[in-house]
Parts: C-alpha cells; structure tokens; sequence
C-alpha cells in the first residue's frame, strides 16, 4: 500500500496495516438537539458483516463467521473498525452488545476493546458468565472500572448496554444496573475499535447478534430488520 497515494481524508493505520478513512471529529460539546439521533455504526449481522447505520463504516473482519444471523467468534476471531481511532466520543456515548456464550469461561473475554500496536485501551468492555467489566480512561487522565453481575444461562442471549451522558456512567446487563459519576469525558485511542478480541484478555468465544454505537442519546432501540 503507497501511503503517498492517499486522500487527504485517509489515514495509514498500523494495526490494519491499510488505509482508513478518518473519522470525523466533534467537540465534546456537540449535541443531537433538533436531530434524528443515529447511531455511528449498527451490526445487526443478519446476512453479512458490514454497517447498517448508513455511514458505510468499513468493517474489517477476521476469522469470525455468520450462523443464523449472528457474529460467531471461536477465541481467534476479530472484527476491527478503524474508523473509530482518534474519534473524540463526546460527551454523549452509548454502546448495545447483544451476544451468547459459547463456553463456560470464568476468565474474562474482551468484547469491546480500542487499544492495539502497543498503545492502551481508553475504553475496555469484558464478559464473563457472572457479569460484565468496563474499564474505561478519560480524558482528564483518570480511570474508571465497573462490574455488573448477570444471571442469564449459558444458552441464553445476553445484552450490556455502556452508557455516558451528562457526567453519569451506566453498565447495565439485562439484570443489573450499576451506575457513578465521571468527570471529563471518555478519552480517544490512537487505534480503532475492536469486537472479540484484547491484548491481555481472553479473546471472546460466543456469538454476537448485534452491536450498536452512538454518540447522542438513542430515542428507541435499534432492532434488526
């Protein structure tokens, strides 16, 4: 790949190892008021892997497979979407991940994860069959980690929602909710978002049925068509 030969608009990313479009940057003041909130990216998985929110987000994918509509992850799987290196998250972000174990694992499986290339992650989403881990970094340099239980069987879909808006931070599985204020807001990662895999976790072994991001507050839960 000739590097020189790139649209202003694109980036080199290391982790790709290939151009990347760079993501449009917003202060983290910005507000959806008066506008239709959509999300930034929507994987419903129903037939294929790519974004269904309208943005096009590209999508790189590697080793996972489709299997009755849904993402399926066999602990050396990964999805990358390097748009989101760089992205300022704003003040207002939310995240939907809807998935199933596949294995009783009592280690933690990185769900969503944004560091890679030797750089660290700002924002870390783990599951485990007893709840899920958020550990996130903001941008006044201070770290934030949450846990939320879960009761849900192993053959069970199973959903947790991330949740920042007005200063207030939410984990919440389909059981439990916990909840704390966070100063600043979630800080940027030189790298692009990562489904299923994490330098120092285990990688996800599971389906996953849908993931959604947005950065406004969604009026109604996106559902797959």
């Amino acid at each position: 790949m000739d590097k020189r030969k790139m649209s202003p608009r694109w980036t080199y990313q290391i982790e790709l190892c290939e151009c990347a479009k760079i993501s449009e940057l917003v202060p983290s003041s910005y507000t959806f008021e008066g506008h239709t909130c959509v999300p930034e990216i929507y994987l419903p998985f129903t037939n294929d892997f790519s974004d269904h929110s309208g943005n096009n987000v590209y999508v790189r994918v590697d080793n996972a497979s489709l299997t009755s509509g849904a993402a399926c992850f066999d602990g050396k799987s990964a999805i990358a979407i390097p748009a989101f290196a760089n992205m300022d998250y704003g003040g207002t972000f939310h995240v939907h991940v809807r998935y199933k174990h596949l294995d009783l694992t009592t280690n933690l499986q990185s769900l969503i994860f944004n560091g890679d290339c030797n750089k660290s992650p700002t924002l870390i989403i783990g599951t485990k069959m007893s709840g899920n881990h958020l550990s996130l970094l903001t941008n006044l340099n201070e770290e934030k980690k949450m846990w939320v239980s879960s009761k849900r069987p192993l053959t069970d879909w199973r959903d947790v929602w991330l949740k920042f808006e007005r200063g207030e931070l939410i984990l919440q599985t389909n059981d439990h909710t916990n909840m704390a204020p966070l100063n600043g807001a979630i800080a940027r990662s030189e790298c692009g978002m990562k489904i299923g895999w994490g330098k120092g976790y285990d990688n996800f072994i599971g389906c996953i049925d849908e993931v959604s991001i947005h950065r406004c507050h969604p009026e109604v839960t996106v559902n797959k068509s």
